[in-house]
């Protein structure tokens, strides 16, 4: 009778370690991972290892790619400008089709998308003005009599709308996502009341050359073609396509030793009588 009951043991044994594994491979670690360490003798510890080690077993895990950009979910497009719901109510501008003539011919002037012209742009040039303002178009940027001339010195506008219509339900246009102009090549981008966030990368690998924020938004302000904040004391971003002098304003406090890395077309920076 002995001689029969040490392999019947030996069986049994072998057979409670491969429940034991087959456990441990289909379950995350836990705290019962103690509990079973115990429950294995040391004499099996050995065959365990080796069996992990001829690759008999393999244990996986979901493991987040920090580098994956988060999908955009319930994205859509209105007159070639892409947007996705950020809340309640609320969207991003996420994206922008680069044909901007063939966006301006199909819209109808109403204040909303691509605009021909810079009719109610900001401008001024007193240079003790601390308001959001854009300088107006040089005297060999003015449109001529005839209508090629006109065609040729007209600026294109592309202005991002406060809200926007999809599928029955109205959006409001509260956020500008990183990339979001890239390819595009209108001469300015107009920034409404609504936007209150603007990534900082929101211009990279466009040609828009000026930035406007419209009067009575609380988060921002522009001059001189550039973003600041609504006070006018930091600056944000410069378009990559800025060109010629860059106007710092009086009231400017901030900044940043990179703001113009990516302006190659930028010649000189100037700033205000009285600045910090």
């Amino acid at each position: 009778m002995r001689a029969s009951v040490a392999p019947l043991t030996h069986k049994l044994s072998v057979a409670a370690m491969a429940l034991l594994l087959a456990c441990a491979l289909a379950q995350p670690a836990t705290a019962e991972e103690s509990r079973i360490d115990s429950a294995i003798g040391t004499e099996d510890a050995p065959m365990l290892a080796g069996l992990m080690a001829s690759g008999a077993g393999r244990i996986s895990a979901a493991v987040a790619l920090e580098d994956d950009p988060e999908p955009v979910v319930g994205s859509f497009t209105v007159d070639g400008l892409a947007y996705a719901v950020i809340g309640d109510g609320e969207v991003a501008l996420v994206s922008v089709d680069s044909d901007v003539a063939a966006l301006a011919a199909g819209l109808d002037g109403a204040g909303t998308g691509l605009l021909a012209g810079s009719d109610g742009a900001p401008s001024g040039e007193d240079s003790g003005s601390e308001a959001p303002t854009s300088p107006q178009p040089s005297p060999k940027e003015a449109p001529s009599d005839g209508a090629e001339g006109e065609e040729a010195s007209e600026p294109v506008v592309l202005a991002v709308p406060e809200s926007v219509e999809h599928d029955g339900a109205t959006y409001s246009v509260t956020s500008i996502g990183p990339r979001a102009f890239t390819g595009c090549d209108a001469d300015a981008v107009r920034v409404p009341t609504s936007v209150e966030s603007v990534d900082e990368l929101a211009f990279r690998g466009s040609a828009v050359a000026s930035i406007e924020v419209a009067d009575g938004n609380s988060s921002y302000s522009s001059f001189d073609g550039m973003l600041f904040d609504a006070d006018l004391k930091s600056l944000l971003l410069v378009p990559e396509g800025k060109q010629g002098a860059a106007r710092i304003p009086k009231a400017a406090e901030v900044v940043p030793a990179d703001a113009f890395s990516h302006c190659a077309s930028v010649t000189a920076i100037e700033a205000d009588a009285g600045s910090a």
